[in-house]
Parts: structure tokens; C-alpha cells; sequence
């Protein structure tokens, strides 16, 4: 990974602008804007102008929610699109090796698993880009 963007994807991660989320990579339903981890990424490179976001609205059983996703060619609103990868440098699997605390056994995850499906917090996962990447 690029270390410039790197050291901003973790100082966005760890200052508390961004309430986290999941499922999406950018959601909001009244008025409460939620990003994963990779939305933090993507939003980096909203902020420097180099895309946007384009909003839709998904129906949940708690009613309309707007969810976003970049305006790239590959844009989605769940997976980094390979636009913001070869920005960052991020690998498209962005595999990281985390140890399971119980037992000890190593696995290979992508941040998509540790945001929604481990639910680490954005802090943890900063954590982990600062060591592995």
C-alpha cells in the first residue's frame, strides 16, 4: 500500500469522524451517516476529489435506507472497486493473517471479514494496516 495514503486511511480510522457500519461500504438512514472500512478508503479519495459518491435507495425491513458507492466504472456498494485499489495500492484481496485469540490458529481475511463479519473496530483494523501493510 502507498504509505502516504496509508497513514491517512489510519488517522481516518482512529480519529472518530466516521461511525462505523456494515454491510455497505457507505450507508446513512436518518440523518446517521455509517461507513465500513474500505468506505473510510474510499472516502479519503472523495475528499481529495478524485471521485464521488453516487446514492441510491435500498429498501430494509426498517425501511428506505440510502446507501452509496464510488462513481467509478467497477463501482460498488459493497466491495473496493479497483479504481480506489490502484490508487492506494491496496490489493483487490487485501489479504491481512490474524491469530485467533482462543486458539491460536492463524487465517487469512480480508478487511470486508474483519469489518463485518469479526466486527472489529475501526481502531483494531487500523491496528492491522499499521503492522501489515
Amino acid at each position: 500500500m502507498k504509505p502516504e495514503i496509508k497513514e491517512k486511511w489510519i488517522k481516518a480510522l482512529r480519529s472518530k469522524e466516521y461511525k462505523q457500519g456494515i454491510g455497505n461500504l457507505k450507508t446513512s438512514v436518518d440523518n446517521c451517516t455509517e461507513y465500513c472500512c474500505l468506505g473510510v478508503l474510499c472516502d479519503i479519495a472523495v475528499k481529495e476529489k478524485l471521485i464521488e459518491w453516487e446514492e441510491a435507495i435500498a429498501q430494509r425491513d426498517m425501511g428506505d435506507v440510502k446507501v452509496y458507492k464510488p462513481n467509478t466504472s467497477d463501482g460498488s456498494f459493497y466491495h473496493l472497486p479497483k479504481y480506489i485499489s490502484d490508487w492506494s495500492g491496496l490489493p483487490i484481496g487485501n489479504l491481512v493473517t490474524i491469530k485467533d485469540e482462543k486458539d491460536g490458529v492463524a487465517e487469512r481475511l480480508t478487511f470486508i471479514h474483519l469489518n463485518d463479519g469479526k466486527r472489529y473496530s475501526f481502531d483494531k483494523i487500523a491496528d492491522i494496516i499499521e503492522e501489515q501493510l
